[in-house]
């Protein structure tokens, strides 16, 4: 199999700088006989970095081409309106899960006025729109995971970018 070049997803998320590519996708037609899903490895080179946390890891293999596949229909469904309460995506290899927020989960009508924790909003901004949890899994200074994670949100703009991205690299319609 030969190494494919990523381009690099590039977000900005409030003072957080995100980075994530994937290299090595092989779309699921292509698999040879005699093979499976698990013999059909990513690279995911994923960075987070503000001025509190600084996280990277470079042409890691952690999730199959098939679990891009599913992190791209998930993406796709939450976008849509088609899915219709929280969903937790995890992988194989643990070192991140997503959890996907619809719309009308995050509070109820969607008016963040009848949270009981908001003192105001902006006019404009009452509404809350879909919301993706990127947990990242930390690790100990020898690889080891810990019972310890970190946490990015990404609103409709961000999540639009990662579908598009992943879009582009799966062929995806």
């Amino acid at each position: 199999m030969t190494h494919q070049q990523a381009t690099t997803l590039k977000l900005k998320i409030d003072d957080t700088d995100l980075s994530f590519s994937v290299s090595n996708y092989v779309p699921e037609r292509k698999y040879l006989t005699g093979t499976d899903v698990y013999d059909y490895w990513c690279k995911i080179s994923l960075s987070v970095s503000n001025k509190f946390f600084n996280y990277k890891k470079l042409h890691d293999e952690m999730l199959t081409s098939q679990e891009i596949d599913i992190l791209t229909e998930q993406l796709a469904e939450l976008l849509n309106g088609r899915l219709k309460s929280p969903r937790t995506l995890d992988f194989l290899e643990p070192d991140i899960e997503f959890t996907f927020y619809p719309k009308h989960d995050i509070y109820p009508k969607h008016d963040i006025r009848s949270n009981a924790n908001t003192l105001y909003a902006e006019p404009g901004h009452e509404m809350l729109d879909v919301l993706l949890d990127l947990k990242i899994w930390l690790t100990d200074s020898e690889g080891a995971y810990i019972a310890q994670s970190y946490t990015i949100s990404l609103g409709r703009e961000e999540i639009e970018a990662l579908l598009d991205y992943l879009k582009n690299l799966t062929d995806n319609p």
